[in-house]
């Protein structure tokens, strides 16, 4: 079958037997005797699908159905770098990947989130350019300060029951507080004073 070639031709003609809708997203195909064959393509995806006049035209119907959908997308659609990078800034604020993917997923469901690998490799490079950013600013801004505070705390993810440390440090600058995070890491001992230092 070679409609490029053409050895195959399309048509607009929806057959009489199946009036509907979904047919004016459907060409029909037929051979140079205009005998019609087996098959339909989609004008919104240009995927050519199989029919035969005698089979309902469910699959057909639902087939439009989606690519409508899939070209309806609101204008304010995020695009994928969009979610995986979302994604990945949530994981590494808060360690808690389960839960930060799951707030970014609810809020937009029908929309194709990235895969899991794509996030893990993103990860790594947005948390070396905040790293690199943190550095930037701590070091111009401790030039400032007279005064800082560093915190310790111990938190656990109610998803896995992994316990983490996180290390934060903490000042005043021009009258207003500021809060880093240093850093966050996996913790197995026991929340006490000699295995904090």
């Amino acid at each position: 079958m070679n409609i490029k070639a053409g050895q195959l031709q399309t048509t607009e003609d929806s057959p009489s037997s199946s009036p509907g809708e979904f047919w004016s997203s459907l060409l029909r195909i037929k051979d140079s005797d205009d005998v019609y064959e087996p098959f339909v393509q989609c004008t919104i995806c240009q995927q050519i699908l199989s029919y035969d006049v005698k089979n309902e035209t469910n699959s057909l119907k639902l087939h439009v159905q989606n690519c409508t959908k899939k070209i309806n997308l609101p204008k304010s659609a995020m695009s994928i770098d969009c979610y995986t990078n979302k994604i990945a800034t949530l994981s590494s604020d808060d360690k808690r990947t389960k839960y930060g993917l799951m707030k970014t997923i609810k809020s937009s469901a029908d929309i194709l989130i990235p895969d899991r690998t794509n996030i893990s490799r993103t990860i790594k490079q947005i948390a070396n350019e905040y790293r690199l950013k943190m550095n930037e600013i701590l070091r111009k801004e401790l030039k400032q300060v007279k005064l800082i505070s560093i915190s310790i705390d111990y938190w656990k993810n109610s998803y896995t029951g992994d316990n983490y440390l996180t290390i934060s440090i903490h000042y005043r600058k021009d009258n207003n507080p500021a809060t880093y995070m240093l850093k966050t890491i996996l913790f197995s001992g026991t929340k006490s004073g000699e295995n904090t230092v």
